[in-house]
């Protein structure tokens, strides 16, 4: 097994990797799985925004880059129109530097989209919003009326959430689908009216409960009557800060004591790694739908067939190796932001689509380009075909963009998310940090303590108040939308920003790693003496005071 160049661990390189590598004529990986992923995260910066003018047309914009960035940025209106020559910036590759000196110099000459929405209305302070309207603060979305999270899909009047799809007036819930009026949930399904619920699917009026299905009333998994029901959850109903605290709390013991699923993996066949929907033949794979055939990939949905080592890809990817954020292309090799196209080589911000390009960036309908240069088909496969032969001699064929070169320090990026590091980890690397990244302190006008219990003693006052985190200090406010569902929902004010508030909803999810481990079912009536004799790989590691079950006992538990 090799050793991998990152972080000196072993790993194992399967004869079905191999055979990929084969079909699309790339060497094997020099770093792990784990390693490539954080990788891929460094150069994808989802939500630390700053406010910047457009360098084209002046006006003011939210944007991943900051001012005074060594990056050209524009607005989308103008990064779209004709106001720019994409090809003006062609230069030829010299064959005495190394490849990716070359690349990164090229990016900072091409304009840079300063964010990622696309067909969205009232969406400025969002990024990745794609056919969105009146959102704020989210992320990797397709939503209306919603606020403060992270891959929000089809769903609308939800407030900071992460993972959800087709949901409605949903509340710090993560990983749910087509659920209505549900709060404080994971891995909850076709579900409403509840709050607290784990692992939970077709409930309506169930609170505090785990491992359910089909039921209705349950309180701490107990079956009662409606008018029992809402005696438990009465101080719930008040929109209480110190009660919602209290269940909190309760619902972490409650997690922590009942039996987890060894993966999260619905209407799937033989696919490993978690939280996986609609697939099938998928290896080692993370928060995917809809894929066939994928490896190593995470964060993607709908329609990928055979891609390996991507993140953040959806709507009919084929072939795709080492991207991030790829929509609708077939073989792209080593790429970031190439949508609608195919048949690219190490390319950049390729969003209007193009087809045969190698190292370009910024090309917006691109065609036998090298570098932004243009040339005939003979001329881009003769030169396309030297420079891959430059780039196996100086050890960079095959490898992803290095971190080095990412527009963005690690910690503006995913990656300190996904895989935390430490400011002297990072720059032990050699990597980028930013100690000024956005965010104010010491201005609250309010503390935590001021703030009102119940959400029925808030008026409109408090849009005028500034805030500030339990957890890191920082000043936040509250927005008039935001306030209007708190007070709909009957839900207490938050008492931490929105990034702390992200935080705590990302780990809820376990890392994008796998262990082998044993079935902890000691149940005598699941057709086992003693332990259960199953093996799996899982995403709780073997340190995890969870347990753990297989598919067969979890089943055979729950129904």
């Amino acid at each position: 097994m090799p050793a991998c160049k990152n972080c000196q661990s072993t790993f194992t390189i399967y004869p079905e990797d191999r055979a990929f590598y084969g079909r699309i004529g790339v060497p094997e990986p020099t770093w792990c799985p784990p390693c490539r992923e954080m990788r891929r995260w460094a150069y994808r910066n989802t939500k630390t925004l700053y406010p910047r003018k457009c360098d084209l047309c002046q006006k003011d914009i939210i944007s991943v880059y900051p001012a005074g960035s060594s990056y050209t940025v524009y607005c989308p209106d103008c990064w779209y129109s004709d106001k720019w020559d994409d090809r003006a910036f062609g230069r030829d590759f010299d064959f005495n530097q190394p490849f990716f000196s070359q690349f990164a110099e090229l990016q900072k000459a091409v304009p840079r989209m300063s964010n990622y929405n696309r067909n969205s209305v009232n969406c400025d302070y969002c990024n990745a919003a794609v056919e969105s309207k009146n959102c704020y603060l989210l992320f990797s979305c397709r939503a209306e009326d919603c606020y403060y999270g992270y891959k929000v899909i089809d769903s609308r009047d939800c407030v900071d959430n992460l993972g959800i799809n087709n949901c409605e007036l949903c509340y710090q819930s993560v990983d749910c689908i087509r659920c209505f009026n549900v709060a404080f949930s994971r891995y909850t399904y076709d579900s409403r009216d509840s709050a607290f619920l784990y692992n939970c699917s077709n409930c309506h009026d169930c609170f505090l409960s785990a491992n359910l299905k089909n039921q209705e009333y349950c309180f701490l998994n107990q079956r009662l009557s409606p008018a029992e029901y809402e005696k438990k959850i009465a101080d719930w109903r008040s929109g209480s800060y110190l009660a919602t605290q209290k269940y909190l709390a309760e619902f972490a013991k409650l997690k922590s004591n009942t039996f987890h699923r060894y993966a999260e993996i619905q209407g799937s066949t033989n696919c490993s790694g978690d939280n996986i929907h609609n697939s099938k033949n998928c290896f080692h794979c993370f928060d995917l739908g809809g894929g066939n055939g994928d490896r190593y990939f995470s964060d993607s949905s709908l329609h990928t067939s055979d891609c390996m080592d991507s993140i953040v890809g959806s709507i009919d990817n084929e072939l795709i190796y080492e991207n991030l954020s790829t929509i609708t292309g077939y073989q792209i090799l080593f790429g970031t932001y190439c949508w609608s196209a195919n048949f690219l080589h190490y390319c950049d911000q390729m969003l209007g689509g193009g087809s045969y390009c190698f190292g370009c960036v910024g090309l917006k309908k691109g065609k036998y380009a090298i570098f932004n240069k243009q040339y005939t088909e003979s001329e881009y496969r003769k030169l396309s075909g030297k420079i891959i032969e430059h780039m196996k001699k100086t050890g960079e064929w095959g490898e992803f963009f290095p971190v080095e070169l990412s527009p963005f320090a690690y910690n503006e990026t995913s990656a300190i998310d996904e895989f935390p590091l430490t400011k002297e980890e990072v720059l032990q690397k050699g990597w980028r940090w930013k100690d000024d990244l956005p965010g104010v302190f010491g201005k609250e006008t309010l503390t935590p303590k001021d703030l009102p219990d119940k959400i029925s003693e808030v008026d409109d006052k408090i849009l005028e108040e500034v805030l500030a985190c339990v957890d890191c200090g920082r000043n936040y406010k509250i927005v008039k939308a935001e306030l209007k569902f708190y007070q709909k929902q009957s839900l207490p004010l938050p008492r931490q920003c929105f990034d702390c508030r992200y935080l705590g909803r990302l780990k809820q999810r376990n890392p994008h790693r796998l262990w082998r481990r044993q079935c902890m079912c000691e149940n005598a009536e699941h057709n086992h003496q003693n332990r259960c004799s199953n093996e799996f790989e899982t995403s709780y590691a073997p340190d995890r005071p969870e347990k753990v079950y297989c598919e067969e006992c979890y089943r055979k538990e729950i129904y």
